[in-house]
């Protein structure tokens, strides 16, 4: 099935499975690209940088896309080095915020990364 999401992201069938706080994985997320859809694990399921480069090094091995949700609110003090890291490995990453500052689409831009802007209630752009 072709449709714009699946030519962006470069998979079989139209669907993100989404992050779920402290019950999305690493297996969960090649089980979903393995199923030719793609998969996201937030960022903050990862208790530090060394972990979260760990689970990126893994997921990049399978040369298909994944995704890395960020929270990105006043209350996540880790968002600078998580940003960091996923610029780093150019990760797709959903952004969970209504306000995301421009700042950060114009560093995913820098980077050829591929954000998507997620709003509450699931739409995302």
């Amino acid at each position: 099935m072709e449709t714009r999401l699946t030519m962006m992201l470069g998979i079989q069938f139209p669907v993100i499975m989404a992050p779920m706080f402290l019950v999305s994985n690493v297996a969960m997320v090649k089980s979903a690209i393995e199923g030719g859809i793609t998969g996201v694990i937030p960022a903050l399921n990862f208790r530090n940088d060394q972990d979260f480069r760990l689970a990126l090094d893994e997921l990049k091995s399978t040369n298909k896309p994944y995704g890395i949700n960020l929270i990105v609110n006043r209350s996540n003090y880790k968002l600078p080095q998580q940003l960091k890291t996923c610029l780093e490995y150019q990760v797709l990453s959903s952004l969970l915020h209504l306000e995301v500052p421009l700042l950060l689409l114009l560093l995913a831009d820098h980077w050829a990364s591929k954000f998507l802007r997620c709003f509450r209630h699931g739409i995302c752009l």
